[in-house]
């Protein structure tokens, strides 16, 4: 017993329909996800970005999706350590920490970092009269 041919044609558009709302479907899941949702709530300037190895990054948070976060113009903290010491008991003093521009490290790196989210702790808004800021600043005027 054989199907009408005009049964076998609705049932194969119908299909083909299923499947591309299907793909279709998947595809705007996909964007969505990876490409547009969420949006950082970004209110400052400036942020922080704490990473789970202890670095801290300064700058300007960009685009996002679910895996990773933009981060351009770039500062970071370096500790500065005295290599010799007189061997005389010394007292207990803050480190003394410079604020440094990335791009002039030996490997040339750009102004631009993708971090990838499971690498970060917490980002924060940074405050226009935070002592970060006003060092950024200050490095952008004698630029």
């Amino acid at each position: 017993m054989t199907k009408p041919l005009r049964a076998i044609n609705i049932y194969t558009v119908a299909m083909s329909a299923l499947l591309l709302a299907c793909l279709l479907t998947a595809a705007a899941l996909i964007y969505v996800f990876f490409f547009q949702w969420p949006r950082l709530p970004i209110k400052a300037d400036i942020q922080a970005v704490f990473l789970a190895n202890g670095q801290v990054y300064f700058g300007r948070v960009g685009q996002s999706n679910l895996k990773y976060v933009e981060l351009t113009d770039i500062y970071y903290l370096q500790l500065e350590e005295q290599l010799q010491g007189d061997g005389a008991p010394k007292e207990i003093k803050a480190p003394d920490l410079s604020l440094l521009k990335l791009g002039n490290e030996l490997h040339g790196p750009e102004d631009r970092m993708i971090i990838n989210k499971d690498h970060i702790v917490f980002i924060e808004d940074l405050k226009e009269d935070s002592k970060v800021v006003e060092a950024i600043r200050a490095n952008k005027l004698s630029t």
